[in-house]
């Protein structure tokens, strides 16, 4: 019976007017699934904004909910997780909740023992529990994995570094580098990358012959408290840099050289010169002999008779 009705309602309704209905119906969905389509393509730092304003017109509950769904966020660099666990600490005062306030500070400072509110007006209960949170602070294990590159070359070497563990409580690794036997020391900063591992280059000197550098590495949190080491300033890590070397390339080019030889000035030549000479008077003696005959000699010619036996 409904879907009767229905369908005569719709064919007795002009076809406009439906697809007016239709069209009013998307917008509305459209509307509906705005504000969770944009809290999705918001960022963390917009996320956390608005979590401060709930706490600015004293909406607590729906503060912690915003802030602690925040936390959960796995995109979040150390310095924005200190800024949520305050805020959560600070929403915990407010409701007078003690404890989860002790517990949200304690795992803000043992990430950074340096951390400094971000409202330095906050109130005696807030600086108050702050200072006994930090006075109790126990800095999170870091652990840094390194090993130094092995140089066949001269050329700026690149320098590793894994965060085994803790690597969500460290903002960026500093590598410290000199040459042996000098004071200067520069700093070159590394950034974190996704898979907790920071590389950079050393530094090379323009002096281009051989020298030993000495570097040492730190993991530091938000505020700069280092967090853990590898190598420190009285034992640096070594890495020999050898001289530099010129390629020199020498270009060999084959010339072909035609001489032109005096056929005259080769022995050869008078020797097979000789030959013909040689053969052709030979040759001439032999038909002289032929056609001339024996010639006479002293004795005159002598006819002997013929004898018949």
């Amino acid at each position: 019976m409904r879907r009767a009705f229905a369908s005569a309602v719709l064919s007795s309704t002009p076809r406009w007017v439906v697809r007016a209905w239709a069209l009013f119906a998307l917008v509305l969905g459209l509307l509906a699934l705005g504000p969770t389509v944009s809290q999705a393509q918001d960022g963390p730092d917009a996320e956390l904004s608005a979590a401060r304003e709930l706490v600015l017109h004293a909406s607590y509950r729906p503060a912690l909910t915003a802030t602690q769904r925040y936390l959960e966020r796995g995109d979040l660099s150390a310095l924005q997780r200190n800024a949520g666990l305050e805020l959560v600490a600070i929403i915990h005062l407010a409701l007078r909740d003690e404890v989860s306030a002790r517990q949200a500070l304690n795992q803000l400072f043992s990430r950074d023992p340096d951390f400094r509110l971000t409202d330095p007006d906050a109130s005696p209960v807030v600086l108050s529990a702050v200072a006994r949170a930090r006075a109790q602070a126990r800095p999170v294990a870091v652990t840094l994995a390194h090993d130094p590159p092995a140089l066949s070359r001269r050329r700026a070497p690149l320098i590793s570094v894994h965060i085994e563990e803790g690597a969500d409580a460290v903002a960026e690794i500093r590598m410290h580098h000199r040459v042996r036997g000098q004071t200067n020391v520069e700093t070159v900063v590394m950034r974190v990358g996704e898979l907790a591992t920071a590389e950079g280059r050393l530094p090379l000197t323009a002096d281009p012959g051989a020298y030993t550098a000495e570097y040492w590495l730190e993991a530091v949190a938000p505020s700069g408290f280092v967090l853990a080491r590898r190598g420190s300033e009285t034992q640096p890590i070594s890495l020999a840099i050898p001289i530099e070397t010129v390629e020199v390339r020498v270009e060999t080019r084959t010339e072909v050289v035609e001489t032109q030889t005096d056929i005259a000035s080769e022995p050869w030549f008078w020797v097979l010169i000789g030959l013909v000479v040689v053969g052709g008077a030979g040759a001439g003696v032999g038909i002289a002999f032929a056609t001339q005959g024996p010639q006479d000699g002293s004795l005159g010619t002598i006819t002997l008779p013929l004898t018949e036996f």
